[in-house]
């Protein structure tokens, strides 16, 4: 009886391998490799029968912050064949150029109002003398930054007593001439924003102007919104 006891204790004992195990566990295959990371790292993955709804959980959590890398691998790759092609720079320049074409076509902004001394008519733009820069930037997000400069004309007529005079009248009693710049923020996407809008002031300085709804070099193209 005891020499079968001893025989019973000293069957050889099988050990699992332990890709075996999470083969079990995750229901898939794991490479040799994946199994050569889990043995260096016994602490996420010990007592592995009793925590499987917790490794299920690593395992998402590892999948999402892998896919997240790779986005951000594909993007960062993307711009590097940008750079070096200089097919980005390109579409820059030709997205500012377009703006440039459509700010030429812009209406003045023509404004009636009646002050103390009568009405006055007075009239802003169009734009003219127009230059244009791209920058780059070190924005993810927003990789370019294009500056449109230009010079936009005040004119005012004289008082008159009447709406309708201060309408019809053509010839402006005063002119003012401004320079000022917009700065338009280019996505990675190819979307576009205007983020500063600026107005030169005597002393040479730039300081930021109001926007004005109903100005067209104020707003996006229609076909850039």
């Amino acid at each position: 009886m005891l020499i079968y006891r001893v025989a019973v204790f000293a069957k050889p004992l099988v050990i699992t391998p332990l890709s075996t195990r999470l083969n079990l566990i995750y229901g898939r295959s794991i490479t040799t490799r994946r199994a050569t990371e889990q043995e260096l790292n016994p602490y996420r993955f010990k007592r592995l029968a009793g925590q499987s709804p917790r490794i299920y959980r690593d395992s998402w959590r590892s999948l999402e912050i892998d896919l997240e890398f790779m986005r951000l691998a594909v993007l960062m790759a993307s711009m590097l064949v940008g750079q070096v092609t200089g097919s980005w720079d390109l579409d820059a320049k030709t997205t500012a150029q377009a703006l440039v074409g459509s700010l030429e076509k812009c209406s003045p902004r023509v404004v009636v109002a009646k002050f103390k001394n009568g009405w006055t008519k007075n009239t802003w733009g169009p734009p003219t003398n127009f230059d244009y820069d791209v920058v780059k930037t070190n924005s993810i997000r927003w990789p370019y930054q294009i500056v449109i400069s230009y010079t936009l004309p005040w004119s005012g007529t004289k008082d008159r007593k009447k709406r309708e005079e201060a309408e019809q009248d053509t010839r402006p009693d005063l002119v003012l001439k401004n320079s000022e710049k917009n700065i338009y923020q280019m996505g990675d996407d190819g979307s576009l924003r205007l983020s500063e809008t600026f107005v030169q002031g005597l002393d040479g300085g730039w300081t930021e102007r109001r926007r004005w709804p109903d100005a067209c070099w104020d707003q996006l193209p229609k076909s850039q919104e």
